[in-house]
């Protein structure tokens, strides 16, 4: 080989390597060796005048090509200055067909575009989105492509302006433009821009934006302020009804035997009250309270509403079992327990809540557990044991998951003490869910203690 791996010419081994020795004849087999070799080594190397090309990658450990010239081909590399000066993708000459179908010639033919492509030049009129073909671009005869905002839509008049660069990128479908101009706010406007109707111009000596009779906004910066409107007082309803019926006055009457329909906003003046509202007919699809309890209300429409319903109602308050619910519909997909200030008896076992699939079936174990204590059996504990008599208030929610698997999680606090039981866990009953059941492992409630379920289909 005449070159090492090392880029060193290496003479060949025999008589005339490394030196010729003096009156010895030259053996011609040696020297035939020697011009083979140097012939080989400089066919290898590369010639200054373009003769010869590279045949593999040439490494430049660091060292630079200097003095080159400016690339004039896509298959040239470019020297540094036209990437400072940014003449690669920049045409210098404006476009001149004088209108926003903008022709333009690139220094350097891309021949074909392609997604990414980054195009500047400087157009010669400002674009009007009142064409019938929007504004579109030519770059060195490759094809017609359309100009778009970012968001699909095409520039708005004045987005690209005369002799101000335009950049655009292609996305595979348009060219984006990157710098659409904005000229800052301006004093006068259409009326059609404005989109305003029907405003009268005010007198000249009004300090007020308005428009003029030519349809432009005149602005008064010499007297640039706004008319006092006034001090805005409020006047109590003297002589108003609703209905019919009056209301208002420094004192109002008493209103009797007045029906508001449901639609109706009624707002009481200063010291009106209402003392009683009567019943709706039965019929009615509006909540409202009945006579006997401003509290309780009545709804014609309690099939599609979850009700909330006394657990206690159910069932004769008797040992450890505090009520039971043997009603819950089989599409029901929801259950919500509400512990309203319930009392326990002294002391009390833990407080658990049972799903069962009959009247009196309850036996699916629970999977879970309450402030960090695991749930045993087939009760779900929603509240520890406790020493004292308390009060306590929360809720526990269950979702039918898939099937006949139910979850639940809860959060019930202790009035005074600041205890809060927090619980969760799932339960896999053998049946569609029928019932629930409140109640504590030892003693129990205090006979005024209620919890409210309300079920969701």
């Amino acid at each position: 080989m005449p070159w090492n791996s090392a880029g060193s010419y290496i003479l060949p081994s025999n008589s005339l390597s490394p030196d010729a020795t003096a009156g010895t004849t030259i053996v011609s087999a040696d020297f035939d060796q020697l011009t083979n070799d140097l012939e080989t080594a400089l066919t290898l190397c590369i010639a200054k005048d373009g003769q010869s090309n590279p045949t593999a990658d040439l490494p430049m450990a660091t060292n630079k090509h200097t003095g080159v010239g400016d690339a004039t081909a896509l298959t040239d590399y470019a020297s540094a200055n036209q990437v400072v000066d940014n003449t690669l993708s920049y045409c210098v000459n404006p476009s001149a067909v004088g209108t926003d179908a903008y022709v333009v010639s690139l220094p350097i033919n891309p021949v074909a575009y392609a997604a990414g492509n980054r195009f500047q030049f400087l157009p010669d009129v400002d674009n009007e989105n009142s064409s019938t073909v929007g504004c579109t671009v030519n770059f060195n005869s490759i094809g017609v492509k359309n100009i778009k905002m970012a968001d699909g839509t095409d520039p708005y008049d004045g987005a690209i302006q005369a002799n101000v660069p335009c950049d655009v990128m292609y996305d595979g479908t348009s060219m984006i433009l990157m710098n659409p101009y904005f000229a800052g706010a301006s004093t006068t406007a259409s009326a059609a821009e404005l989109n305003y109707n029907d405003i009268t111009t005010l007198g000249t000596t009004q300090a007020s934006k308005v428009l003029t009779a030519d349809g432009s906004v005149d602005i008064d910066n010499s007297a640039a302020t706004w008319t006092d409107l006034g001090a805005v007082t409020t006047t109590d309803i003297n002589g108003g009804t609703v209905d019919g019926a009056i209301i208002g006055g420094a004192v109002p009457a008493a209103i009797t035997g007045t029906t508001i329909k449901a639609d109706t906003n009624l707002q009481l003046a200063t010291g009106a009250m209402i003392t009683e509202f009567e019943t709706i007919s039965t019929n009615s699809t509006t909540k409202v309270p009945t006579s006997s309890a401003m509290e309780t209300y009545a709804d014609a429409a309690a099939a599609a509403i979850p009700q909330w319903s006394d657990l206690a109602t159910f069932n004769t308050l008797s040992g450890t079992i505090l009520g039971t619910n043997t009603s819950i519909p089989s599409t029901a997909t929801k259950l919500e327990l509400l512990f309203y200030y319930v009392s326990n008896q002294v002391p009390s076992g833990d407080w658990q809540i049972l799903l069962g699939t009959g009247a009196g079936t309850f036996g699916a174990t629970v999977d879970g557990s309450c402030n960090g204590t695991q749930m045993t059996g087939t009760g779900y504990d929603c509240a520890i044991s406790a020493s004292v008599a308390s009060t306590f208030h929360g809720s526990v929610m269950f979702t039918k998951a898939t099937g006949n698997v139910w979850s639940g999680i809860g959060q019930i606090a202790e009035d005074g003490t600041g205890a809060d039981f927090q619980s969760g866990g799932t339960v896999t009953l053998g049946a569609t869910l029928t019932s629930v059941r409140v109640a504590t492992t030892s003693n129990g409630f205090d006979g005024s203690s209620a919890v409210y379920v309300k079920v969701f289909s």
